[in-house]
């Protein structure tokens, strides 16, 4: 993946939730554009859960970003 696609996601108005996908297998949902930051050359991102814990993801082990639906109300559906 390159990170003008990530990059495209994160900087999308309005702002659309949407989800990373991993190499491991792991995943991170941003619901927001504020719980994910990435490094100047955008090699690094940090996703928060909390406040008080973060993740720090290398771009290289994305592989892959998708759009995570909305219900027709403008809110997000929630996962079961």
């Amino acid at each position: 993946m390159k990170p003008d696609d990530l990059i495209a996601f994160h900087d999308q108005r309005p702002f659309r939730p949407f989800a990373i996908h991993l190499s491991d297998g792991r995943s991170f949902r941003v619901e927001h554009p504020e719980f994910l930051a990435r490094s100047p050359d955008a090699t690094t991102l940090l996703y928060w859960f909390d406040l008080a814990r973060r993740e720090e993801i290398d771009i290289t082990h994305v592989t892959s970003v998708e759009q995570l639906p909305i219900e027709a109300n403008g809110r997000r559906k929630k996962k079961k």
